[in-house]
């Protein structure tokens, strides 16, 4: 049913542009919004990855140290079971200890094995320096003056 009134016309004209202009503002304020969720959204995934990766990597290294083998062979093993991380930048503790209530030592080699003994505990410790994707949209997440967030994984097992 068509109006042949001039008035209504302009009037329904006028109503269609309103609507138009609303939509364009709701947007407006939304879009940021949505931007900020779907970055976040990004930005946490990637760290929960590389600390997935950290960890399983720190583990791999922890088995290693309680089969025997050396803190270089450790060190290299841990940072090659982390493939989707830069292996340069992940740094790798390995220390013992005797008794539960003993104090953590830094673990030394002893020929062709660490010199753990047999029953002491050994805790291999990686860390990374996480790169925001994002920069500085979440640096508050990030080191100060740093757009890097560092993960660290640490397990222990016993030396067999």
């Amino acid at each position: 049913m068509t109006c042949t009134c001039r008035g209504e016309r302009i009037r329904r004209r006028a109503t269609a542009r309103s609507r138009w202009g609303v939509a364009t503002v709701e947007m407006a304020i939304v879009a940021p919004i949505l931007t900020l969720l779907l970055l976040g959204t990004l930005e946490m995934g990637l760290i929960v990855k590389n600390s997935i990766v950290l960890g399983s990597a720190c583990r791999e290294g922890v088995r290693r140290a309680a089969m025997g083998a050396t803190t270089t062979e450790i060190a290299d093993h841990v940072r090659a079971a982390a493939a989707t991380l830069q292996s340069e930048a992940i740094a790798v503790t390995v220390e013992h200890r005797n008794l539960p209530d003993d104090v953590w030592a830094p673990l030394a080699d002893n020929g062709s094995a660490n010199a753990a003994p047999s029953g002491a505990q050994v805790r291999v410790t990686a860390t990374y320096p996480h790169q925001l994707v994002t920069g500085g949209m979440f640096a508050s997440l990030a080191s100060p003056g740093t757009n890097t967030v560092t993960l660290s994984a640490s397990l222990v097992m016993m030396r067999e």
